[in-house]
């Protein structure tokens, strides 16, 4: 009953961690999301001296690649964004 007990609080712990870093990331929005859940996962394999087993590694992949993608896709929408603030008067009015 006690190491359940504990192991469920060390989960909330953790659950909640990762809320928290969650939020505060979307705050800032400096990172994707991708990116956040990549670094949590990383810092909760660290912390608990998990293997890096095919499954991490594979999840980690998948990650990395969304990643990659959500950022591609935000330099297409900073550079729509860009140009749709561009104002163009034209040379001859008549």
């Amino acid at each position: 009953m006690h190491n359940s007990l504990v192991l469920r609080l060390t989960t909330d712990n953790i659950l909640t961690n990762s809320i928290n870093r969650v939020v505060e990331a979307t705050i800032d929005m400096k990172k994707s999301l991708p990116a956040i859940l990549y670094s949590t996962l990383e810092q909760h394999a660290k912390a608990s001296d998990i293997d890096y087993d095919d499954e991490l590694v594979d999840i980690m992949s998948k990650l990395t690649q969304l990643n990659d993608k959500v950022e591609a896709l935000k330099q297409i929408a900073r550079a729509k964004k860009a140009k749709s603030n561009i104002i163009d008067f034209p040379q001859n009015r008549t």
